[in-house]
């Protein structure tokens, strides 16, 4: 076979792979959104049951619920409904006359609220938070007239319920048979003690709710935190850097490090050396946004671009960046990603034939198709 036709053919089954990898990726991603969707929907649900039991005054499965839709909604960045979770926590804090830990949930709440809405109308959520918080604030009075009514709603369902117990065990009494005492027992009844209350099977049972013990960290649940550092070690292959156009180097080991100035926003650095012929190494920049990012899963596109050495002159490469990484844990995974573009080639062009018929060659340069491709796996921290 013609060498000519060999970039030609490599740039053709490159070009499939890139397709084809883009298809799968974009399979995957749209069944990731699908299985966010559905837990960002969960979630909402939890926080509205948690909203519909603070409502009746149930303050243990309120925040039960509440808790639980706010974690899965964090899970997921949905940043909208965190910030909703945060108020619904503070509604109950403050319903139970926790004054501070309604401000402490309210406040992370309107702290959400503002970075997400630009509503200048003044009707926005965030405004709705901020007076709530004033509400809280200034409301001390009435936070302890909320405790002392609760206290007395709760002495009076525990009245209640002492009676029903002492009708109920009035009707068992009743209902059992009367056993007549043998020569020589002790005739008092053996399941009711001298101060009339019932003992064993004919104990009085308590509805009463107990509250659930809580620690003053608990007040505030903490965001769920996706890694600030990504370090990804691969192997892979280069092709059409520092040599002609279409020729693909083989084994190219890269390391790279990728820091996150925001969660959906990164840069970093990437070093490579190239074991095959010609032998090189290569130092670049990167930056990539990061559309897709969960604790286990994170899609990516952005630019790269760096030098190659050693050559007669400085050579370059710069392109598009395209990858995505799969997290095992919190610290493990695994990643694939491609850099294609434009590169400064080299090439030799025959300038004179000896008499002996051997020929001179001189180097020159030229701007032609460049870029690598790598696997491995990665570390967050």
């Amino acid at each position: 076979m013609n060498r000519r036709f060999l970039p030609l053919i490599f740039a053709t089954a490159l070009l499939c792979l890139v397709v084809l990898s883009f298809d799968v990726h974009s399979t995957f991603a749209q069944e990731a959104r699908q299985d966010g969707r559905l837990m960002r929907d969960e979630g909402i649900r939890y926080l509205k049951l948690g909203g519909t039991y603070r409502e009746a005054q149930n303050y243990d499965l309120a925040l039960k619920y509440v808790t639980k839709g706010l974690q899965m909604v964090s899970n997921l960045g949905s940043r909208y409904w965190e910030a909703v979770g945060y108020e619904n926590l503070g509604l109950i804090y403050r319903d139970m006359g926790d004054k501070q830990g309604a401000l402490d949930n309210l406040r992370r709440a309107s702290s959400i609220y503002d970075r997400i809405i630009r509503q200048k109308d003044g009707n926005g959520s965030n405004t709705a938070v901020r007076m709530l918080i004033e509400d809280v604030e200034q409301g001390a009075d009435k936070s302890a007239l909320l405790r002392d009514e609760l206290q007395r709603q709760q002495a009076a369902n525990r009245t209640l319920n002492q009676r029903i117990s002492e009708l109920e065990t009035r009707i068992r009494q009743l209902e059992t048979p009367i056993k007549r005492p043998t020569a020589g027992a002790d005739p008092i009844t053996p399941n009711i003690f001298a101060d009339k209350t019932p003992q064993g099977q004919y104990a009085p049972y308590s509805v009463d709710k107990k509250p659930i013990p809580r620690r003053a960290s608990d007040t505030v649940m903490k965001p769920i935190e996706l890694p600030k550092l990504v370090l990804q070690l691969g192997v892979g292959a280069g092709i059409g850097l520092q040599t002609t156009t279409g020729v693909v180097s083989v084994p190219l080991v890269s390391l790279s490090a990728d820091y996150f100035l925001a969660d959906a926003f990164s840069v970093g650095l990437i070093g490579a050396y190239s074991f095959g012929t010609p032998r090189y190494q290569f130092v670049g920049l990167r930056t990539a946004f990061h559309y897709i990012r969960t604790n286990t899963f994170d899609s990516y596109a952005g630019l790269s671009g760096g030098v190659v050495w050693p050559s007669a002159a400085l050579q370059w490469y710069g392109g598009l960046l395209l990858g995505a990484q799969f997290n095992f844990t919190s610290f493990l995974g695994v990643f694939v990603d491609f850099t294609l573009g434009a590169a400064s080639n080299t090439y030799a062009v025959p300038t004179a034939a000896a008499a002996d018929g051997t020929i001179t060659t001189t180097q020159k340069s030229a701007i032609g198709f460049g870029g690598y491709g790598r696997a491995g796996i990665s570390f967050s921290f």
